[in-house]
């Protein structure tokens, strides 16, 4: 919740009709869900919704206010690369992925995380000097390329600024 008492919540849904029509055009062979991210006044009733969809698999379950009375949301997606234009260059067979929204539910930006291994984001957290993430990692390139990998999967942390640009990240 925030301040003002307001709830954000995501689910995954398999579900492309009734509140969910508006995913069936991400419906591609085979079940992939997608995730629905929705605020709900203090009262319970809901005030927007949307999906985080693509041609792909995507499951976000950190969820964090931001100061401003919008929302951070994090998670894992798998893209079909020939599907979806809108991504960076360094695709893994996973990668993390975070969308802040404003308020009023907007996008206000949008960043998947990581090289072109496998790559989650497990956690957010919003402070006074930015967003925190925590996740794994299996890249040793793209964000992760000065860093020293110590294995085959290592977690991390990483920080970004209120525009989604990284200002810090360590491997463990």
């Amino acid at each position: 919740t925030n301040k003002k008492g307001e709830i954000f919540a995501t689910c995954v849904t398999n579900s492309y009709d009734g509140n969910f029509a508006s995913l069936a055009e991400y419906k591609i062979t085979g079940n992939n869900p997608n995730t629905v991210v929705m605020k709900f006044s203090k009262k319970g009733d809901l005030v927007w919704s949307s999906n985080i969809a693509g041609w792909g698999r995507s499951e976000f379950d950190s969820v964090a206010a931001t100061p401003d009375g919008g929302w951070v949301v994090g998670g894992t997606m798998s893209i079909i690369k020939r599907a979806n234009g809108s991504f960076s260059k360094c695709y893994g067979s996973t990668d993390g992925y975070i969308v802040r929204f404003t308020p009023d539910g907007e996008v206000y930006w949008a960043h998947n995380l990581g090289g072109t291994d496998a790559d989650t984001v497990e956690d957010i957290i919003v402070t006074d000097k930015g967003i925190v993430v925590t996740g794994t990692t299996k890249s040793t390139n793209c964000d992760f390329a000065e860093l020293i990998s110590s294995g085959n999967l290592d977690g991390y942390i990483m920080v970004l600024d209120n525009s989604g640009k990284m200002v810090f990240a360590n491997l463990f």
